[in-house]
């Protein structure tokens, strides 16, 4: 009797990022996370599966519902036990704080459109003569503060690591710049500054044809 089997389809990360339309980058940033984990080679390749594919779905379907990754890694752990009744039960409270939220901001972008529509009215209205005062309508005062008006995250948290990460500094040195052949240039060059705290250590290199007048040390 002829069995026949399932062939379980494998990617590496550049495959699964050209086949799900995810970079690469946001497939490493999701590992890290949590949320996209991944099997390794013996080399140390990543390894995915078709599950790779369902999951990012998953993800990118819940981004679009407005949820935030931890969020987003709380459903996954609810999904990974194979029960779909459980997964609508954690997701529709979630669904519904966003419709609320939805509402508020739809409900304040209101009052800022009624807010601009008045001053409007009032600009295209007859000018007062003379300087500018307090009712001449270029000063509004029907608003206590700001709009309460928030723009929406459109990009990640950076990661712990890259929040760390020490940024080089442009600077110069304090150093002059030397060579191999032990001479050194006359006048400091500009250089990125290892950060502070920084073990590596400065070293010379060959002294190129034409380069700045020198003097010999030692």
């Amino acid at each position: 009797m002829k069995v026949n089997r399932c062939r379980v389809s494998s990617y590496r990360i550049s495959q699964l990022a050209e086949r799900s339309g995810v970079p690469a980058s946001t497939l490493r940033f999701y590992e890290n996370l949590g949320l996209l984990p991944a099997e390794r080679t013996t080399a140390g390749y990543r390894l995915y599966d078709d599950t790779a594919l369902e999951r990012l779905a998953f993800i990118a379907s819940a981004k679009h519902l407005g949820l935030g990754l931890e969020e987003i890694r709380d459903l996954l752990g609810v999904r990974d036990q194979g029960v779909c009744a459980a997964v609508r039960e954690r997701l529709a409270p979630l669904v519904a704080a966003r419709i609320a939220d939805a509402d508020r901001r739809i409900a304040e972008v209101s009052a800022f459109t009624a807010h601009l529509a008045r001053v409007h009215q009032e600009l295209t209205g007859p000018a007062p003569m003379g300087a500018c005062g307090p009712d001449c309508g270029c000063t509004t005062t029907t608003q206590s503060g700001p709009m309460p008006v928030a723009l929406t995250r459109t990009r990640p948290e950076p990661s712990a690591d890259q929040a760390r990460r020490p940024a080089p500094v442009m600077g110069r040195s304090s150093w002059p710049d030397c060579f191999s052949d032990g001479s050194v240039a006359q006048h400091p060059r500009p250089i990125f500054l290892a950060p502070t705290g920084s073990t590596r250590q400065r070293r010379c290199r060959p002294r190129p044809q034409g380069a700045m007048p020198t003097v010999k040390v030692g």
